[in-house]
């Protein structure tokens, strides 16, 4: 029996590079990057080590707002913005 005999085996042989095609498109960035997130890799070196989440725990203490949620009288003015 040939793969063109039968309706959903060529439906199936059919589909399958464009889901291959699909989920490379999605999938290679997404993966590499949370491979980016945790290792530290540079613009100058693309030689990554796992780091862990460290460096992202680490920039979170950071940041001014970290910890607080943002109120009305803590944004700035939308006048300030001209």
């Amino acid at each position: 029996m040939r793969v063109a005999d039968s309706e959903n085996a060529l439906a199936r042989f059919l589909i399958a590079p464009a889901l291959i095609y699909i989920g490379a498109v999605i999938g290679v960035p997404f993966v590499l990057s949370l491979w980016f997130a945790v290792s530290d890799v540079t613009v100058s070196s693309t030689a990554g080590h796992f780091v862990g989440l460290s460096t992202s725990a680490s920039r979170w203490k950071t940041l001014p707002s970290a910890g607080r949620c943002a109120t009305p009288s803590s944004s700035p003015s939308p006048r300030s913005w001209w």
